[in-house]
């Protein structure tokens, strides 16, 4: 039996086991409550890596600084 936000945590969980989502799984509108959670869950996996990486008990040292340097520049191919 359906209630609110069943389909959201079902998204988020996916997410949060590394499952890739299924696009046949749901459709309609219980398609964007899944795809909601799982793409919340994935930018809050996100944000987590990123405040770890900025409170890393290494970041002062200058080898650390000189190694992410780079981390946000784009590169162009061609």
């Amino acid at each position: 039996m359906y209630s609110p936000g069943n389909v959201y945590r079902q998204g988020w969980d996916d997410r949060l086991q590394g499952l890739a989502y299924a696009p046949g799984q749901y459709t309609g509108v219980l398609y964007e409550e899944y795809i909601q959670g799982y793409n919340d869950c994935h930018q809050q996996i996100i944000e987590n890596e990123r405040r770890a990486k900025l409170n890393s008990p290494l970041q002062g040292h200058p080898l650390y600084k000189e190694a992410h340097d780079d981390v946000n520049k784009q590169f162009l191919t061609g």
